[in-house]
């Protein structure tokens, strides 16, 4: 599924199953001249997955780096939860 929106950004949804076997969804949002904003960011995974739903954000190590388009940020969500541990430890802020 690809968005456009009149903010000017550019969403594409895939869904996929990884290799923890769950099922996955990335949002890749871009920009035509610029790296999209937090806003931009927010406003697309809110608009797709929902104001409650949580998304990654992955900052591979150098050399597993691959950059297809100059402009664009990636988020991955995990309809099955987020993936990750609970960082806060409970106390519900960083």
């Amino acid at each position: 599924m690809a968005l456009h929106h009149p903010r000017g950004i550019a969403v594409i949804v895939s869904v996929s199953t990884e290799q923890d076997e769950k099922e996955w969804v990335h949002l890749s949002v871009s920009r035509r001249n610029s790296i999209p904003s937090w806003e931009d960011m927010m406003f697309a995974k809110d608009t797709v997955l929902g104001r409650e739903a949580s998304a990654v954000q992955i900052i591979p190590a150098k050399a597993k780096h691959v950059n297809i388009h100059p402009n664009r940020l990636h988020f991955f969500h995990c309809p099955e939860g987020d993936g990750l541990p609970d960082f806060t430890r409970g106390s519900g802020s960083l």
